[in-house]
């Protein structure tokens, strides 16, 4: 049986059609289908990654944007380590839902250690949202922000690095707390929440390693 230094637990938030399952598609198998449904209610999807010597177990939750799944959605911020927030950079709308809607919902019921990158999706496409916008969210709330296309594959896997090395830098700080601290990152297996199964839809996907 596999064993693994961490487990974290990764949400992917944002409006329906900015290309979150796209996203997730590229980083579980490397796919890309044109005309990729919205999600209705929750993807799974389960990833193995290695950074430096650290053998890293992913989930990836790939979460339905629409505004009456948003009661379910919730339920996905319990214990996340590390959350994509992806809006379309040709699409304004939906930029503005992030800085409105996605990021205060997740403050408000997510975890406060939670590490966070803003994600402009469709950079293949041309750039609509008000640069200077983007850089006011990004101070306001202390954010990376990367550019990505599922479509070409542009920064994709960049961005899950970027994210799971925050998360980890965070790991190791609460790990040098003392012991009566409690550090927040899950060791057991994976918990699902309410309603949840496991007789889910599971990606796996080997090999891959980063050195940073």
């Amino acid at each position: 049986m596999d064993t693994y230094d961490y487990s974290f637990k990764i949400i992917v938030l944002g409006d329906k059609m900015v290309g979150k399952s796209s996203l997730i598609g590229r980083l579980t198998g490397n796919t890309f289908n044109e005309k990729t449904a919205g999600t209705i209610g929750f993807g799974f999807h389960l990833r193995d990654i290695e950074i430096g010597t650290k053998k890293i177990k992913l989930q990836l939750w790939d979460t339905a944007g629409e505004e009456r799944f948003m009661s379910l959605t919730r339920t996905y911020f319990r214990d996340a380590h590390g959350v994509l927030f992806v809006f379309d950079i040709n699409q304004p709308n939906t930029f503005q839902s992030v800085c409105n809607t996605w990021i205060r919902e997740f403050e408000e019921k997510g975890s406060t250690d939670a590490s966070m990158i803003l994600i402009g999706n469709k950079c293949d496409l041309e750039t609509r949202t008000d640069p200077s916008e983007i850089e006011l969210l990004r101070d306001r709330h202390l954010l990376d922000y990367i550019e990505t296309s599922a479509k070409d594959y542009i920064n994709v896997e960049e961005a899950l690095v970027a994210l799971v090395a925050q998360c980890l830098q965070k790991a190791r700080q609460l790990e040098s707390l003392p012991l009566t601290m409690d550090p927040n990152i899950s060791l057991d297996p994976f918990i699902l929440p309410p309603g949840a199964t496991r007789d889910l839809e599971a990606s796996y996907c080997y090999g891959y390693s980063c050195i940073i």
